[in-house]
């Protein structure tokens, strides 16, 4: 192809078959190019920013970089330009590169309010093809809408919509109603009913988020943690409605709890008003195992009102000072009791210890509702207590049985 910039003459070097002397000879000439948009083409390429040496490229073949806006790819049917540059250290894109003349001459047909065309492209400020809608294509793949590419590059471009609906969208901002079934979010599988891992307890490793239940695995490094919370865990075995297990296939392979809970006040107090608790309750414990409790308990001061301020939170109560000469101490009543585990039938055991240190006297008091009772059934008005004296009272029904009482040397 020669472009003659002065004359605005488009030619091509084609050959052409004569007869001289009843003998067919083959011959090349420059022939003239009369199509006006071949013609335009050639004069914006050649108006475009030229390369370091002042040429266009022409490529026959698949372009490789280095390439310049402007430069041609001829490939023997479909003359294309450069519309984006690249440099010899990027790579090759089909999107760099826009038919420069053969479009698609579908008619476009006007009806009263009604506009019909095979296809309609949208040119952008530097004459390159940017957007598109055609109706090309009868497959469910056929590219409807396109934006970022060319016509004959619009299966690869950053945005298109196909015939069945399917859409592909490089950078999206949705806002609003999402309904995914399928692919990935954040690096996590979207699934029936799921999202992350598979739900198998024995391979799932990672995160699985389901209707009724989410779970943790981690295996490796010779340890095993597993983790479910939620109420669809009958596949474990047990309806449990949480689950944590920690494993290790070799001796001390682990080291830390399976679950650790915490709840305390800055500077651990037990504040009547408002009692902190690590763990609340309402059903039964099953353990297997080694236990080791460190409780903190009622420490400190003896009061009137120690044991019935703090039974929501401690039984155990180490007295290390008196300041009264003989100090009276109330037990909970029935009612109290009954108010703190909203009417429900319990017992439990209260712990008494005075300190080796501890001065003066104190007196475990009975009162309505709280009556203590001797091994013989009797009642007892009241229970002394002094220093290194100890005393366990186990509570039923408003009533307290004496089941450790030491006292004395």
């Amino acid at each position: 192809m020669w472009y003659h910039t002065t004359n605005k003459e488009l030619r091509c070097f084609r050959k052409t078959t004569a007869v001289i002397g009843g003998v067919s000879a083959d011959t090349y000439v420059w022939t003239l190019i009369e199509d006006a948009k071949a013609v335009a083409a050639f004069d914006a390429a050649s108006n475009a920013q030229d390369t370091a040496d002042g040429k266009r490229r022409v490529f026959v073949d698949t372009p490789y970089p280095p390439y310049d806006i402007g430069d041609l790819w001829v490939n023997g049917s479909i003359l294309r330009r450069c519309a984006t540059s690249k440099t010899a250290t990027q790579s090759y894109n089909v999107n760099d590169w826009v038919v420069a003349v053969d479009y698609d001459n579908t008619k476009t047909v006007i009806d009263g309010g009604l506009v019909t065309s095979g296809t309609i492209q949208v040119a952008g400020d530097n004459k390159s093809i940017l957007a598109g809608i055609t109706g090309q294509g009868t497959t469910a793949s056929s590219v409807r809408f396109w934006a970022g590419a060319s016509h004959e590059n619009r299966e690869t471009a950053p945005f298109r919509v196909q015939q069945d609906g399917s859409a592909v969208m490089t950078k999206a901002d949705i806002k609003g109603k999402v309904n995914a079934t399928s692919g990935a979010i954040g690096g996590f599988e979207i699934a029936s009913g799921r999202i992350g891992s598979e739900y198998s307890k024995e391979t799932q490793d990672g995160l699985s988020l389901r209707k009724g239940m989410i779970s943790f695995r981690y295996k490796g490094d010779n340890r095993e943690h597993w983790s479910a919370i939620g109420g669809d865990t009958g596949w474990i075995v047990v309806d449990n409605v949480a689950d944590f297990e920690m494993k290790s296939n070799v001796a001390h392979g682990l080291n830390g709890s399976a679950l650790v809970v915490k709840c305390k006040a800055g500077n651990r107090s037990m504040d009547w008003y408002y009692q902190q608790r690590a763990i609340d309750y309402d059903g039964n414990i099953f353990g297997v195992g080694k236990r080791a409790h460190f409780e903190l308990g009622f420490i400190g001061e003896a009061m009137t009102d120690a044991i019935t301020r703090y039974f929501g939170v401690t039984h155990m109560y180490h007295f290390t000072n008196c300041a009264s000469s003989i100090l009276e101490i109330d037990l909970p009543t029935k009612t109290q009791v009954d108010s703190m585990v909203s009417d429900e039938v319990v017992m439990f055991d209260l712990e008494i210890v005075c300190d080796k240190e501890m001065p003066n006297t104190i007196r475990i008091m009975s009162q309505t509702g709280a009556q203590i009772y001797g091994n013989n059934g009797n009642d007892i008005s009241y229970i002394s207590m002094g220093k290194g004296d100890v005393l366990r009272l186990r509570y039923y029904n408003g009533k307290y049985a004496r089941i450790l009482y030491n006292t004395g040397s």
